[in-house]
């Protein structure tokens, strides 16, 4: 099948930190992408891609869990067991502090396996954004 997964309830729901597609979609992907490049393109390889995939016909399923974005209003806890992706994590530390979530149950270094951080802040949930005044 010829498939992708729309990977977040946010903006045109393909972000790039993930792309999950079937090697049908790939292959018809290289085999046809060049049909969709017309003049100047808006937007990141993200939104291209998913662009053209719908254009020339792969199908995709919907999967929303999978990543988590704080730009899409998701700060979370790295801890949900499900979310394969973190998007949100430009810095060091911050990438840090989820790995060490994950490995050691804490931000700090409280296991063996856990890394170094020169500080520590306590999560705290972002104030909700309601996706739809976030549309454009």
């Amino acid at each position: 099948a010829r498939i992708y997964l729309e990977n977040i309830d946010y903006r045109f729901r393909f972000m790039g930190a993930l792309e999950v597609l079937s090697r049908g979609a790939v292959e018809l992907y290289l085999a046809r992408s060049h049909e969709c490049v017309r003049g100047e393109h808006a937007g990141g390889e993200d939104f291209f891609m998913k662009g053209c995939m719908d254009a020339i016909g792969i199908d995709h399923m919907v999967d929303h869990e999978l990543l988590r974005d704080r730009y899409a209003g998701q700060d979370m806890p790295c801890t949900d067991g499900w979310t394969v992706a973190y998007h949100f994590h430009k810095k060091v530390i911050s990438w840090n502090w989820c790995y060490n979530e994950i490995v050691c149950g804490t931000r700090a270094k409280s296991c063996d396996a856990g890394l170094e951080v020169k500080y520590v802040m306590p999560w705290t949930p972002a104030p909700t954004t309601s996706t739809a005044a976030m549309a454009f």
